[in-house]
């Protein structure tokens, strides 16, 4: 079997790597076939017993090495002398988050490693095509603009991109994200998770709600935005609740509600099955009053939405 040397960019030696377990049927096997050495429990010996070992009723061992070698010459050259004496049940991972590696493997000899590194973008350009590329291997619709509000907003990290695209493509049900999806959506690292504060409002966590409102209004959000996403979620609720008094399945609420997420589905159902028909009327009472309030400026936007925080907490 062969073994795999993934080092770069954090996000993808990940993906990589779960990508190499997939290919090798390494997945499902039992707890007892899979070790993880990391830099703290690395031992020499320890790994040549373990990646000896045939497996217990599985037929592969799977041994990772997470920034194990670094650049340790002498380590590297025991790891690789080991590697093509491995026996054929042993798929061998050595993962590295760095963009670069010991000499000792990229001048290995070995028939059985491979090598790969995974570099992120490098400019707003290469970030650009790699959300499109990734958006479109997730079956993400997402516009050239909001692509790049995306890429504005968060940066080259991709792992916050990849939660990002996740969370967006939730609560777009399927339609086109757009830059205007972005810009109400997403936030920057200190910013407040919209959508937890919602959470808050519904489950009348009083204190979270206020914390996390006057943050993103003292951030400049668009309060317009938030109240839109609020009265989004108490529709779902009140969705949820007739169907489900009329005896809707699990699935027959996925498909009527619009929603492909189990995950978001679930919170819907819980939050509905914690408020009342009355206490649900009267939220969606004060939330219209709110936003009237704010459009014809008979209220300041931060005095509204302390009134109905404090009136549904």
């Amino acid at each position: 079997m062969p073994s795999f040397l993934v080092y770069g960019n954090d996000f993808l030696v990940s993906q990589e790597v779960q990508q190499i377990e997939t290919n090798h049927q390494a997945q499902d096997i039992l707890e007892g076939n899979k070790t993880v050495f990391d830099s703290s429990n690395f031992n020499l010996s320890d790994f040549q017993q373990v990646a000896q070992a045939l497996p217990f009723m599985d037929t592969i061992r799977l041994v990772i090495l997470e920034d194990v070698i670094k650049n340790n010459t002498s380590l590297s050259d025991s790891i690789i002398q080991n590697i093509d004496s491995l026996p054929e049940s042993t798929l061998l991972i050595i993962k590295e988050r760095t963009d670069k590696i010991n000499a000792s493997f990229t001048k290995s000899s070995s028939t059985t490693l491979t090598i790969k590194k995974l570099s992120g973008p490098r400019n707003g350009r290469e970030l650009h095509q790699w959300i499109k590329e990734h958006s479109l291997k997730h079956n993400i619709s997402i516009s050239p603009a909001g692509i790049s509000a995306l890429a504005d907003h968060v940066g080259v990290n991709l792992w916050n991109i990849n939660n990002e695209l996740e969370k967006l493509s939730l609560y777009s049900q399927g339609q086109q994200i757009t830059d205007s999806d972005v810009k109400e959506l997403v936030y920057s690292d200190e910013d407040v998770n919209l959508f937890n504060t919602i959470d808050a409002i519904i489950e009348k966590k009083r204190a979270i709600a206020f914390h996390n409102i006057n943050s993103l209004l003292n951030n400049g959000h668009d309060t317009s935005a938030i109240i839109r996403l609020i009265g989004r979620q108490l529709r779902l609720i009140a969705a949820s609740k007739f169907l489900s008094s009329s005896g809707a399945s699990h699935t027959q609420l996925k498909q009527q509600l619009g929603i492909t997420s189990n995950f978001v589905v679930d919170k819907v159902i819980s939050q509905s099955n914690q408020l009342s028909q009355t206490q649900l009327l009267f939220m969606f009472q004060k939330l219209v009053e709110t936003d009237q309030g704010i459009k014809t400026g008979a209220l300041d936007q931060t005095i509204a939405l302390d009134i109905f925080l404090n009136q549904v907490t």
